[in-house]
């Protein structure tokens, strides 16, 4: 088999099974079937692997008849981009289990194949000199990372922690260290996972989705699911030395029998072996791939594309999802977003289009025109008994969100929404509009709440959320209680014992002491006792 691949950590076990053309490509547009070679080697397979930093984008895949694969690593934090992009492929292999469907309700052909371990000898439990190491880098996007990490170092003397060190150094540390602890952005199965695993270490990680599809929880690795359960883990299977080179052994074993690299091969050809090359269309190709720069280029990734990018999408059909990007490119130009915003009305496009009505919605509130605003939303509810004259911008906000969730819309999960850069197309986007306009909004900080606690990775902003409601609604214990697991959650285990008392306090005051009681046992399980005030 002649095998084409780009960006690819598998051309080692690639080859063994046939010929591999193999091409780095940098960030980008690049057309593959002008890479010299890449037509002539006639490829029966072609695979695409997701590269980190400015991202290669593909186009001239319709000129290749074969099976078309790309691997997306990073689903977690990049379907914005990859649901467009994935529509190039004949199979696109997620690393993230729980991403497989969305693809597939997006008519993408979807498969599971999670990252590897590197094949690595087994060090003695007798000669690793560390009990306890997080590898893994800190910035603001992390702030739950950075609380782990001062967490870890206040509870445990023997803690090691590194970032920005290569892979060489880091494959040292963990092969010198006998717990590895791990920590997710959004319930992602991360390197990390198999890198502490493949090095033989304990992994002690978040309780992922479908993560017992590879391995078994508590014997071949521990998982937590908040800060009082990780504190309490680590100190037993520091103490219980024999118990933690048990499942660590597990581990690697289990890493080594069924999660190398040549592993991953062979679930890629079986995939592709009886799957039939869809006929690709030039243009629809590359519109697929100005899509996925263009929401790349919205997300500070492919920046130096950022100035074409009206430019590319002219290519695009002009229906309503076109004219709602056309909205975000003048989102900065007043005279030009006024003059599209009269244009979509006079001409009567989109009128019921969930999409294109909210964006003309808050552009219009861009612009301080909260009449031209409810025009767009008007002519989406035209027939219902809504009445829209006394709305104002944070109703307007509101409606929008709860629109979207209606549509399990909820968040677009590693978009950095910036409410001076970009038209909001999640409900929680709305939602971020309208508490910049009035924090203390008890609706909409219900809301937020609600969607907060629907989507992995949002504990930060919970946080805040319940935070924001618990100074609006100082007497409310249960809410008081909620926030007792958040600041868990978020490794802030002495604010979760302030929040207890005050909990109990409230719910004393308010004669309700048993359902107190009865509710803290629910929320903490079997840490219930554990926690003071058992």
């Amino acid at each position: 088999m002649r095998i084409l691949t780009i960006n690819c950590s598998l051309n080692l076990e690639f080859s063994k099974v046939g010929e591999v053309f193999s091409v780095n490509l940098p960030g980008g547009i690049i057309d593959l079937a002008k890479y010299p070679g890449a037509l002539e080697f006639k490829p029966e397979l072609i695979f695409h692997q997701e590269n980190l930093g400015p991202r290669t984008l593909l186009i001239g895949l319709d000129k290749f008849h074969c099976p078309k694969v790309f691997w997306s690593i990073d689903t977690h934090l990049n379907f914005f981009w990859h649901k467009y992009y994935g529509k190039n492929y004949d199979i696109v292999f997620s690393a993230q289990p729980h991403w497989v469907d969305k693809f597939q309700e997006h008519n993408i052909h979807a498969e599971f194949l999670p990252w590897y371990v590197e094949k690595n000898k087994w060090i003695s439990w007798s000669l690793r000199k560390h009990q306890l190491c997080f590898v893994g880098r800190i910035s603001q996007y992390r702030p739950i990372r950075k609380r782990l990490i001062n967490f870890l170092k206040q509870n445990f003397s023997d803690f090691i922690f590194k970032q920005d060190i290569g892979r060489d150094e880091m494959f040292c540390l963990y092969q010198q260290s006998k717990i590895v602890v791990n920590e997710c952005i959004a319930g992602d199965l991360n390197f990390r996972f198999f890198e502490a695993m493949g090095n033989g270490a304990l992994l002690v990680t978040p309780n992922l989705p479908c993560i017992d599809l590879l391995f078994e929880p508590e014997k071949e690795f521990v998982s937590y699911t908040h800060g009082l359960e990780l504190r309490d883990k680590l100190k037993f299977y520091i103490k219980n030395d024999l118990k933690a080179l048990s499942i660590a052994r597990n581990g690697y074993e289990k890493s080594l029998k069924c999660h190398l690299a040549e592993h991953r091969v062979r679930k890629i050809l079986s995939c592709v072996q009886d799957i039939e090359s869809k006929k690709l269309d030039e243009l629809e190709v590359y519109n697929n791939t100005i899509l996925s720069l263009y929401f790349l280029s919205l997300n500070g990734i492919n920046e130096n594309c950022e100035n074409k990018i009206d430019k590319f999408i002219s290519t695009l059909p002009r229906d309503n999802f076109y004219w709602s990007l056309l909205l975000e490119v003048f989102i900065d130009k007043q005279q030009k977003l006024k003059e599209l915003l009269d244009f979509l009305l006079l001409n009567k496009i989109g009128e019921r289009d969930l999409e294109l009505n909210a964006i003309g919605s808050e552009a219009a509130l861009r612009l301080d025109n909260l009449r031209l605003a409810k025009l767009f939303l008007l002519r989406y509810v035209k027939g219902k008994n809504i009445v829209v004259e006394k709305l104002n911008s944070i109703d307007i906000h509101l409606f929008w969100a709860k629109e979207f969730l209606k549509e399990k819309r909820i968040l677009r999960q590693g978009f950095l929404f910036d409410s001076k850069k970009h038209f909001p197309r999640a409900a929680l986007e709305f939602i971020y509009l309208a508490l910049e306009e009035n924090q203390n909004n008890e609706q909409v900080l219900h809301l937020a709440r609600v969607l907060a606690k629907k989507i992995a990775g949002q504990e930060n902003f919970l946080l805040k959320v319940e935070s924001w409601l618990s100074l609006l609604e100082p007497n409310n214990w249960r809410l008081n209680l909620d926030l007792v697991l958040t600041n868990l959650k978020n490794f802030r285990l002495k604010e979760a014992e302030e929040e207890l008392y005050l909990a109990y306090e409230n719910a004393k005051k308010q004669g309700e002491e048993s359902l107190f009681w009865l509710r803290k046992k629910a929320i903490l399980g079997e840490f219930e006792k554990a926690f003071f005030l058992s």
